[in-house]
Parts: structure tokens; C-alpha cells; sequence
């Protein structure tokens, strides 16, 4: 090593010809062994390539002190520690091999482009957390708008208060309903036991319809008013302690008052559903009590009573209130179709052409899909997890709270406590960037409702054969097929509107169970003007129905056929085969029972009317 100049007076490296490493100790200065290690420091070099820059330092500082020059003098001379620093990291690199040359720039790359992405990144976090969805609109007062009003003497709601509780039939859940409940689980029908042993008896159910005849009349009455007026937007009070719990009171309260809570559209409360669905069945009881009697009149009047409160029940268009509204209309069409076929002298013919009157009394828009109510809920969900960048679009950008409540709609445990823990917090912080990249816009995530709504509604007045035969709509199509991917950039759609497209079934089977006690009401009507049972339904044209009834599983006419002694009007049901009107169990409805998995109807027809003076076929397993 000696004699090797590694450094000229100008401060350049130059290229030493020893390349090992010493052997011994460093004997030098301090402040020369210090100023050395801060120029390998400088080269952010390879430890090999460190320790041979190392050594080559420690013999050209040993020669220069040893010729005489001060430790002050050396380190002077030699120049700059960072520009020596970055020519011997040139000169070492310079000597590695290609590949080892490119590999490095790929490093040093790929550091850079790491370093621009997590900068990205975090900018980007910042951003989401400087525009956290703000809210525009209050659901509750969106959902007000759309109700009817009317003054305070054609409101239903201040009678139903006070009506139901003195039927047992209230939304606690101390008791209170037991006697309500017994006689509701009794066999309704004279002459049959009970189905449940906890039920009253035929001769129990009609002692209590007689000793609340005044209530039922009262109810009547309310159901004709044509507001519900349930304080859906205003809140639950004192004057409807008698009804429900104390809890869901406050509950109720506390939505109204809490404007800056999240999802209030899903929180509205609707207690009153299940007292109002079973006043359905009660006045189904009392329908048959009174037909047994030979009061035929008033049995119409309280299968009136239960088609009346199902629409005041849909006057807010959600889901849920359709859905029990056709419940509830199904029992009435159900009860009024035994009635006939078992007791039909009760009625005259006045009461059956008021019978019919009434099955054709739901206005269309109540008949058939409106999704203003689920709008309202979905738009209402948008703007708690989205941001708004003020012209209809922004990022998918939920709180820990929001993500806790997506959670727990996933999980079917909507508005149960379902509070993150600071590190899920703090984990959701730091994927919503991510999220927010991966996940489709707002306006992109509206595009895709309007879509699906538009194509359901398109088939809001198609019949049961057509919709089950249809394809899925084509908006919905990769949810139906599983498609991962579209569903996760979907989420909030995948996981809001899955109900969606089986109301329009819904619905439609509804529509065809009023048809067919239409048609019921209008065969007994031409056997007694005729002496003899029609031999085709357009034989009821125009004189009882006002226009020819198509079966809604095939599209043709219903079948037809008596020999005198029996007669049946039916459908093919919805396996689509004619089975004759065979009367086995299943064919009281529109859709059959299911025997072994959700897609397998049970074979049978659905059997329209069958006047046999029995009612077994309705209470067959």
C-alpha cells in the first residue's frame, strides 16, 4: 500500500491499487479516524466495498502523518468529507458489474416510486379526512313530505290508540296480549279444534268477537278514515304508552330529536305493524263469525275493514309496509274465498257485488312497486358514507361509525351495538383511501340504483308466470351470478337492496288472490241468476266481471269445470303443469310451498274456487 496516492491536492479521488483491508487497529489520530468514518458513512456503500474504502483512508492518512504533516494539515488537504464521499460511492459502483448496476437503479426506483405512492397515499388519507361526508338532507322530513294529510277528524291513528289496546292488541311484551294472542291462536272456524294447543276454542272465539263488538265496530270505522297518520316524522308520545313500551318511546323520541345521527332513514320506527297485521286476522274471525250467523253483510264489512288499513299501512311506500299490507289483504282474499265456497247463502248478491268492490278497491300505485320509500333510505346511506365534491359525485369515505353500521347490515344486526375498538379504528383509517379508490363513486353508485329500480319497475305490472320466467335484470345480473369483484365495488347496493327484486312477485301474487275472489264472488252470482255454474270464465263477461280474468301463470284463461254436483276454478300454479284442479295441499295460493330447497314449488295447481261446502283443503298440512 505504500506509495499509493489515493487523493490528489484538489480533493479527487483517485483509484487505490490495494483492495484489502487492514489487519491491524487503527492507529491514527482520533479526530483523522473520525473524519474518515464520516466519509464511509457518506457512501452508503456495501460493507465490503466500506471496509476496502476504509482501509485504502487508513494508509494514505498513516503516509501523510508520517511525512510530517499534522493530523489538521491531512484532513484539510484532503478536501471535503461528503464530495469524497460521493466520488468513491461513483468510482465503487463504476466497478460492479452490469446486472449488479441495474439492479441497483431498479432499487433506487422502485424506493422512489414506493416513497410516491405512500406520499400519494397519505396526501389522499388527509384529503378524505379534510371532506368527510356532510349530510344535505334529512331523511324524516323527506319521508313527511310524501305523506298524506288531512284534518284531525279523517286521521286514523288518534282512534287506533285507543282501539287496539282495548283488543289486546299491542306492541308489549308483558302479557298484555295473552287473551288476544290465545284467541287469535284458535281455529277460527266453526266446528274445527284449535291448531295450537295454547288456543281458544271456536265457541271462545266467538264469545269474544261478540263481547268486543263495540271495538270491532270502532275499527271498522277508523280503517275507512284515509289517513293512517302514524307519527312516523314526529315521533311516538305519552298518548301511545298504552301501545307500545316506554323504551320504544324514547326510542322513537330520540330519532326525531337527534337530527346529526347517521342512517336515520333506517331508524324510523314502525312498532305498530305487527298489531295492526294481527287486526287483520281478528277481523278475518269476526267475518266468519257473522257469516256463520247468516250476516253476510257484515262479514263483507270487516274483509272491507282489513283492505282499508293495508293501504293506510303502505302510506309510507317502504318494503316492509307493502309487504305487510299484501299479508294482510292476502288473509282478507284467503277468508273471503272459504267463505264462499263453504257458506255462500250468507251473502246476497248485493254483499258479493260489494265483496268484489272491495277486492278491486286498491288503487294501482298501491298494487304494484313504488321505491320512493327505499330511495329516500338509500340516498339517506350515500350521504353518510360518501363524500360530496358539489356536483353529484365524491368518494366512498365512511366514518368508523358508518363502517360499523355497514357491518352490522352485513351481519342482518342492523342497529345493534356495534362500536369499533381504537385499533379497528385505527385500521379503518388506514384502508379508507384504499377503499375509496377501489370502491365505485357516488355518482356511479346512484347511476347503478337508478338502473336497477328503473329496470324493476319496468316490471311492476308483469304477471307471476312473466317474472318468474324473466332474467335477471341486467343491472343486478353479476350480484345474482356472484361476481366478487362487482359486489365489493357495489357493497353498499349489494347490501341494501336484495329484497328488492322479489316485491314485484310479491305484489303480483297479490293482484291475482283479488282476482280470484273476484271470480269466486262472480260464479256464485251467475249459478244463482243462471241455475247452473259458468262453463267459462268469459261467461261472467260483462255481467260480473268487467273484463275476461287471465290465469297469471300462464297467461290464458283460468280452467273451468263442473259436473253439477262440483265445480273448480284454477290456475296451473306456479310449477306451470295443469294438474286439473286437483284440491291437494298447497293449492290455497298463488305460490305453492316449497318441498326441499328455496327453488323447488310444490306440484299443484292453485286452485281459485272450489265450492265443495268444506273447508278441509284449507287447513291441509
Amino acid at each position: 500500500m505504500s506509495g499509493a496516492k489515493i487523493h490528489d491536492g484538489g480533493g479527487n479521488p483517485g483509484a487505490s491499487g490495494h483492495r484489502g483491508r487492514s489487519p491491524h487497529p487503527s492507529t491514527l489520530p482520533p479526530e483523522v479516524d473520525g473524519f474518515i468514518e464520516q466519509v464511509i458513512r457518506g457512501t452508503r456503500l456495501r460493507k465490503a466495498e466500506r471496509d476496502d474504502v476504509r482501509a485504502e483512508l487508513t494508509s494514505h492518512f498513516a503516509e501523510a502523518l508520517a511525512s510530517g504533516a499534522s493530523a489538521a494539515a491531512a484532513m484539510a488537504s484532503y478536501g471535503d468529507p461528503k464530495d469524497s464521499a460521493r466520488a468513491l460511492r461513483a468510482a465503487a459502483i463504476a466497478k460492479r458489474s452490469a446486472i449488479d448496476r441495474a439492479f441497483g437503479r431498479a432499487l433506487v426506483a422502485t424506493g422512489w416510486t414506493v416513497g410516491v405512492v405512500v406520499g400519494a397515499y397519505v396526501l389522499f388519507a388527509l384529503y378524505l379526512a379534510a371532506n368527510a361526508p356532510r349530510p344535505s338532507f334529512d331523511p324524516i322530513e323527506r319521508v313527511a313530505e310524501r305523506l298524506p294529510v288531512a284534518p284531525p277528524d279523517q286521521v286514523a291513528w288518534a282512534s287506533y290508540r285507543k282501539i287496539l289496546p282495548a283488543l289486546g292488541l299491542t306492541g308489549h311484551q308483558d302479557g298484555a296480549n295473552a287473551t288476544a294472542d290465545r284467541i287469535d291462536a284458535g281455529p277460527g272456524w266453526p266446528g274445527r279444534k284449535p291448531t295450537d294447543e295454547a288456543g281458544a276454542t271456536w265457541d271462545e272465539q266467538v264469545a269474544w268477537c261478540d263481547t268486543h263488538s263495540a271495538d270491532l265496530a270502532r275499527l271498522r270505522a277508523a280503517s275507512a278514515l284515509p289517513v293512517l297518520g302514524f307519527p312516523y316524522a314526529t315521533g311516538l308520545t305519552e298518548l301511545d304508552a298504552a301501545l307500545f313500551e316506554q323504551g320504544v318511546i324514547e326510542q322513537s323520541q330520540a330519532l326525531i330529536r337527534d337530527k346529526d345521527r347517521p342512517w336515520r332513514a333506517f331508524g324510523i320506527m314502525l312498532p305498530h305493524l305487527a298489531s295492526v297485521r294481527q287486526c287483520a286476522r281478528v277481523l278475518a274471525l269476526d267475518a266468519t263469525v257473522a257469516a256463520s250467523r247468516g250476516q253476510g253483510a257484515a262479514a263483507v264489512d270487516d274483509l272491507a275493514a282489513i283492505v282499508a288499513m293495508s293501504m293506510q299501512v303502505q302510506q309510507p311506500r317502504f318494503l316492509i309496509c307493502d309487504l305487510v299490507a299484501v299479508a294482510m289483504r292476502a288473509v282478507a282474499a284467503q277468508r273471503a274465498v272459504m267463505l264462499l265456497e263453504a257458506m255462500p247463502d250468507a251473502f246476497t248478491d248485493a254483499d258479493l257485488a260489494r265483496l268484489q268492490a272491495v277486492m278491486r278497491s286498491v288503487p294501482a300505485e298501491l298494487a304494484m312497486l313504488e321505491l320512493w320509500g327505499e330511495r329516500i333510505g338509500f340516498e339517506d346511506a350515500v350521504q353518510w358514507v360518501y363524500s360530496d365534491d358539489g356536483d353529484g359525485d365524491g368518494f366512498f369515505n365512511p366514518t368508523t361509525e358508518n363502517v360499523s353500521m355497514l357491518s352490522s347490515i352485513d351481519a342482518g344486526s342492523l342497529g345493534s351495538d356495534n362500536t369499533m375498538s381504537s385499533m379497528q379504528s385505527v385500521m379503518v383509517s388506514l384502508v379508507r383511501p384504499g377503499a375509496a379508490i377501489w370502491m365505485a363513486g357516488r355518482k356511479d353508485m346512484m347511476d347503478f340504483y337508478d338502473r336497477w329500480c328503473e329496470e324493476l319497475t319496468a316490471r311492476r305490472d308483469w304477471t307471476l308466470g312473466t317474472l318468474a320466467t324473466a332474467a335477471p335484470t341486467q343491472t343486478d345480473a353479476p350480484l345474482r351470478a356472484g361476481d366478487a369483484v362487482f359486489k365489493s365495488r357495489y357493497l353498499l347496493a349489494a347490501l341494501l337492496l336484495p329484497a328488492i327484486d322479489k316485491a314485484n312477485t310479491v305484489l303480483a301474487a297479490d293482484r291475482a288472490q283479488r282476482e280470484a275472489v273476484d271470480v269466486a264472488a262472480a260464479c256464485v252470482r251467475f249459478r244463482r241468476a243462471k241455475g247452473a255454474w259458468p262453463t267459462s270464465v268469459a261467461a261472467l263477461v260483462p255481467a260480473y266481471l268487467p273484463s275476461t280474468p287471465v290465469d297469471p301463470w300462464s297467461g290464458k284463461a283460468p280452467g273451468i269445470k263442473g259436473d253439477g254436483a262440483t265445480f273448480l276454478v284454477w290456475s296451473v300454479g306456479e310449477d306451470m303443469v295443469d294438474q286439473g284442479g286437483d284440491l291437494s295441499a298447497g293449492s290455497q295460493s298463488p305460490r305453492a310451498r316449497q318441498t326441499s330447497g328455496p327453488e323447488r314449488a310444490m306440484a299443484c295447481d292453485w286452485v281459485w274456487f272450489a265450492p265443495t261446502g268444506s273447508v278441509d283443503r284449507w287447513f291441509q298440512e
